[in-house]
């Protein structure tokens, strides 16, 4: 297993290709509702990671202030010459979501695209404790944990393949019991040419998730099972709301 997978995957075009293809715009805009309505007057957020930015760019357009961070050039040059060309004041840099050093400089911060897991549980925990110091006393962070054990595993997938207009994608899953972990065997084929990476997503129960936010000082108030606000439920996906302690 390779904790530092995701800096080769996501620099890779056909990836990235893929990563933004497979999204409607209509889900992104629903996800950004979601989010308005959970941050509230809260405006200066922090999308981590941004990805190409589609939900940063989308809360821009809609007055909100954010700054994206990733660790993939490509995501990140993206990100900046599409806000460019839109003329949208959206700010992307790159760098390790483990690291982040601002203190208190957000209001609030959201971990979407089922990214929470990418890492061991110390790696996990470094993030998690690097967006409580970003945020301000009262400042929320929100998680997409759709990976979380309570989701995941009773519908645990085996083979799938999808075709996202010129791309075929088709994945394999393993699932590691000894590491709690999904190790996915993936292939990207367009044009004739394959290429093969894997992946790992470490796999987290609800209370492990609640008990790294509230190590770091974030006090969980919302366990939602989907953007309509219902309660999580096994099977369900995952939305954590979380608030740092004033």
């Amino acid at each position: 297993m390779n904790p530092d997978w995701q800096k080769k995957f996501f620099n890779r075009s056909i990836v990235t290709d893929f990563w933004n293809k497979c999204t409607p715009p209509e889900h992104t805009r629903a996800e950004a509702d979601f989010l308005e309505k959970m941050f509230g007057p809260r405006n200066r957020l922090l999308d981590v990671p941004c990805g190409g930015g589609r939900h940063a760019l989308e809360l821009v357009r809609r007055g909100r202030h954010v700054t994206g961070i990733d660790i993939s050039t490509q995501f990140i040059r993206q990100a900046n010459a599409t806000a460019k060309k839109a003329k949208l004041p959206a700010k992307f840099l790159l760098g390790d979501m483990r690291k982040m050093k601002w203190k208190a400089e957000f209001d609030g911060a959201y971990c979407f695209g089922n990214a929470f897991g990418y890492f061991p549980h110390a790696d996990m925990a470094a993030f998690v404790a690097a967006v409580a110091r970003s945020l301000k006393p009262g400042g929320r962070f929100i998680v997409d944990a759709a990976s979380s054990a309570e989701s995941l595993l009773p519908k645990l997938p085996g083979r799938e393949w999808f075709e996202i207009e010129d791309i075929l994608f088709l994945e394999d899953h393993r699932y590691l019991v000894e590491e709690s972990c999904l190790e996915t065997e993936m292939r990207f084929i367009r044009g004739g040419v394959t290429e093969r990476l894997t992946c790992w997503h470490w796999i987290y129960s609800v209370a492990e998730i609640r008990r790294m936010l509230e190590n770091a000082g974030l006090r969980v108030v919302h366990l939602f099972g989907g953007l309509d606000e219902q309660p999580f439920a096994v099977g369900k996906q995952l939305l954590i709301v979380s608030e740092k302690r004033g």
